[in-house]
């Protein structure tokens, strides 16, 4: 597929700093694919969780915990793995 590379760069890239242009070209990428769609949101999620400095230890885990079965219940298997390393981290 040649639009891959672009796309690649855009999905690489923080929701805040994307341009209206791109974020177009993400909900057409995302139209075409809902796995790939999944993949990105659970991605913002998880750094969203990894920026949450205010957050207790126990809250940061469970938010984790709670990312990681979501993860593994998608179906996508780029993302079961994922959770599964993440897990054993724990």
């Amino acid at each position: 597929m040649h639009f891959w590379h672009p796309a690649k760069k855009l999905l690489q890239r923080e929701p805040g700093r994307l341009q209206a242009v791109d974020v177009q070209q993400l909900k057409e990428l995302f139209a075409h694919s809902k796995a790939l769609k999944t993949m990105h949101e659970m991605r913002v999620e998880l750094n969203t969780i990894w920026d949450r400095s205010s957050d207790t230890r126990e809250q940061l885990v469970q938010k984790l915990q709670d990312w990681c079965a979501r993860a593994e219940q998608s179906g996508i298997l780029a993302l079961q793995e994922f959770a599964f390393r993440l897990r054993s981290y724990a």
